[in-house]
């Protein structure tokens, strides 16, 4: 099935970010999704990313309604919205992927991006189409999503014609049937479930990322002391990938030996098309003198050499622009050690060396005696996680000390 529209972000003036649905026969974008996200999604101050996703969910709900030729307003008008067969294949293609051109086309409308877009070429851009069904995660948010975007035009209509009885019963049923089809997540599945890397493969992950090994991936020495202390940064915090390049130089506290790790959503000063995500809450995680030493070193004598660098404040820079590091970019470093060590490693991505930081925490833990209350609680402030009803707030300083001391020692075992 081809898709006639797409997702653009609009870059404004201010620097402000703001994602459209396009129509790619006209080029312009589409009046209902753009106020459904301005009135109910950005008003409840959703970042960029969230609503770009949503924008993503009603895209398949608006492909749907064209391919089968389905006027809403008239069905509104007339009281009912869909049948039994038209909910199940809106289901259905809730559950198909798209090929990653149809889904994360590059670029953005702005006066200040690098490479701006003409209305003619988005539409003229092509679409191939894939079959292969995504994760229950993302069907279950765009079935929800697709929901409440149809609840949100129910209710705008039932506001002129609050007498239309058959709507309200129709959409009744709908919203039932999509309730019902939401895919339950399975989260107590263990078999298979992803794992930390065994101590010889973390030994190995160290011997071959080390700037000076002869058989090191990177050519460059700015690339070989980044991705270094890129490792080392994930092995020693277990922060996530959106953490990570989320840091800015002044989050790094060198006397105190401490870094914050600030949630920035919509951040003016990032110009990186997908901006990372701190997903959890904001908190302070104290850094080993080897690991901050290593971080100052970068900082001072290797990415102060990368042209363009001094522009942006964030810690982690392209080799070749000097701008903000991307996802994208931090993926292929860990595929580059893949393909370099196929022997030593499968699978290897910054989320792999998140759960080898937990599963080392809690050996630490276990060494050290702690009990396992406050080792939940020390856990949960290391990863940003929401406190639990045994995180008493007259523990906190407690809790920030033990974790801060079961880090440094596990961030002085990486640097033995």
């Amino acid at each position: 099935m081809s898709n006639p529209f797409l997702v653009r972000t609009v870059i404004f003036e201010s620097g402000e970010r703001f994602p459209v649905l396009i129509d790619r026969d006209s080029g312009m974008p589409l009046f209902d999704p753009t106020v459904y996200c301005v009135s109910e999604l950005r008003a409840r101050n959703k970042a960029t990313n969230t609503i770009d996703q949503a924008l993503r969910s009603i895209m398949v709900l608006l492909t749907f309604l064209k391919t089968n030729h389905i006027n809403l307003r008239e069905r509104f008008q007339n009281g009912a919205l869909f049948n039994l067969s038209e909910m199940d294949e809106l289901i259905s293609i809730s559950r198909k992927s798209h090929s990653p051109r149809d889904s994360r086309d590059k670029g953005s409308f702005s006066n200040n991006s690098h490479k701006p877009l003409s209305f003619e070429k988005v539409r003229r851009l092509s679409i191939k189409p894939a079959g292969n069904n995504v994760c229950s995660h993302t069907a279950a948010n765009r079935i929800r999503v697709i929901r409440d975007y149809l609840k949100w035009h129910v209710n705008r209509h039932l506001l002129k014609n609050p007498e239309n009885e058959f709507l309200k019963q129709s959409w009744l049923q709908c919203s039932e049937i999509l309730n019902a089809r939401i895919p339950r997540i399975r989260r107590f599945n263990s078999v298979g479930a992803r794992e930390g890397l065994p101590e010889l493969q973390i030994k190995r992950l160290l011997e071959v990322i080390d700037p000076s090994f002869e058989c090191n991936p990177w050519k460059s020495s700015h690339a070989r002391e980044r991705n270094n202390l890129i490792v080392l940064w994930f092995l020693s915090l277990g922060i996530r990938r959106g953490e990570l390049l989320n840091i800015k130089i002044s989050d790094i506290d060198s006397r105190r030996n401490l870094v914050t790790i600030a949630r920035r959503a919509d951040d003016k000063d990032d110009v990186r098309r997908k901006q990372p995500l701190v997903k959890t809450r904001d908190r302070i995680l104290e850094l080993s003198p080897a690991l901050l030493k290593l971080t100052l070193d970068y900082i001072i004598h290797t990415r102060n050499t990368v042209k363009g660098a001094r522009k942006n404040e964030f810690l982690f820079v392209s080799t070749r622009s000097g701008y903000p590091l991307s996802l994208g970019a931090v993926n292929k470093i860990f595929s580059e050690i893949e393909s370099a060590f196929p022997k030593d490693f499968s699978s290897l991505t910054p989320h792999v060396l998140r759960h080898t930081w937990n599963e080392s925490f809690s050996d630490q833990c276990d060494a050290s005696g702690v009990d396992k209350e406050t080792e939940i609680e020390a856990r949960k402030y290391a990863m940003g996680w929401k406190d639990g009803a045994t995180a008493a707030s007259y523990l906190r300083r407690y809790i920030a000390r033990v974790t801060s001391e079961k880090s440094l020692a596990m961030q002085a075992k990486i640097f033995q």
